[in-house]
């Protein structure tokens, strides 16, 4: 009796302890607010985090980000690339409706970039604190879809992903 007791707490716990993850995997474009340099990177990232309700309609969630460049782009003959991305992030979500939701948040990642020039290649990592705001869309009870826009020290990212509630 006390094995199947023991047995049913441990299942009830831990599918509470799991109920408030959440993932998301995004496309990310990258562009220098520069007037003069016209690039835009691409990026595939993913996110993980800790979704806590703060109220009826607010949620809180921490937050661990990592993602990797897919496309080069040529600025004066250098061939620049993301080569990586990490950091950490909270971000606040505001409950509209069923359906639709308004974010806010903040981070602060490291972006490792790479550039070639003449056979000659250089990497450089540079870490920002950045804000951002979106929207989402609840597709279903465990998935949405969502835009955000972030600002990274005259760095914009635009980014789209998918969401999901584990």
């Amino acid at each position: 009796m006390k094995r199947t007791l023991l047995a049913c707490s441990l299942a009830v716990f831990s599918n509470m302890a799991l109920a408030n993850w959440v993932g998301q995997l995004s496309y990310s474009s990258l562009s220098d607010d520069d007037p003069n340099a016209d690039v835009s990177l691409g990026a595939i990232g993913a996110s993980v985090g800790y979704r806590s309700q703060m109220t009826e309609s607010f949620y809180l969630t921490p937050e661990l980000r990592l993602g990797t460049g897919i496309n080069e782009e040529e600025l004066y003959g250098v061939e620049l690339s993301i080569d990586n991305y990490y950091g950490v992030g909270i971000r606040g979500e505001y409950l509209a409706n069923d359906v639709f939701y308004l974010l806010a948040s903040a981070a602060y990642l490291k972006f490792n970039f790479d550039a070639e020039y003449l056979g000659y290649a250089v990497s450089e990592g540079e870490s920002e604190f950045g804000v951002g705001i979106g929207a989402g869309y609840n597709i279903n009870e465990k998935a949405s879809i969502e835009a955000t826009f972030e600002t990274f020290d005259g760095v914009d990212l635009l980014n789209f992903g998918v969401r999901f509630k584990f």
